[in-house]
């Protein structure tokens, strides 16, 4: 929510993804919309790899670009059913979605943005792409939900550098 409300208030046109529940991204839209901006929210779960490619395409298109693109993904695997998965299913879904789902859209919408960079006759112009990692993760957490977050956001910290 505060990334997107951010931009908007900054002057950004923003897409917002969300991967179930979209409620929640249609409220922070329309923050998004009271601030003058133009807002569209997607709906996608990353951690399938067609849908990924689409959701990127679709946010792409929206606004002929992306001049700006923030992986915020996470899984999340401590409310709902998830509170009863395994370890291992629960870390399957955070790699899938955080890891797997941060590396194809940051690869694919980075392609689309050296291709648009090298048509741009505006130098100052520069994309950027933004992952969003975790403090503890350089330092570890005891504990099932430390021991996940912390592996996981390291390699979205590692793909990042």
């Amino acid at each position: 929510r505060a990334i997107a409300w951010e931009f908007a208030a900054s002057g950004a046109d923003v897409v917002i993804h969300a991967g179930r529940r979209r409620e929640r991204a249609e409220q922070v839209a329309e923050e998004v919309r009271a601030l003058g901006r133009e807002v569209r929210v997607l709906l996608c779960d990353l951690a399938d790899p067609d849908a990924a490619e689409t959701f990127a395409a679709d946010a792409w298109s929206t606004f002929g670009g992306v001049d700006i693109w923030v992986n915020n993904a996470g899984a999340d695997v401590l409310t709902g059913e998830a509170v009863r998965w395994s370890f291992d299913d629960k870390l399957q879904r955070l790699w899938q979605v955080d890891v797997l789902g941060t590396m194809r859209l940051s690869r694919t919408i980075g392609e689309r943005m050296k291709q648009a960079a090298a048509t741009s006759n505006d130098d100052r112009k520069l994309p950027a792409i933004l992952n969003v990692g975790w403090d503890q993760a350089t330092q570890g957490m005891a504990g099932d939900s430390g021991e996940m977050f912390g592996t996981i956001k390291g390699a979205v910290m590692a793909f990042t550098k």
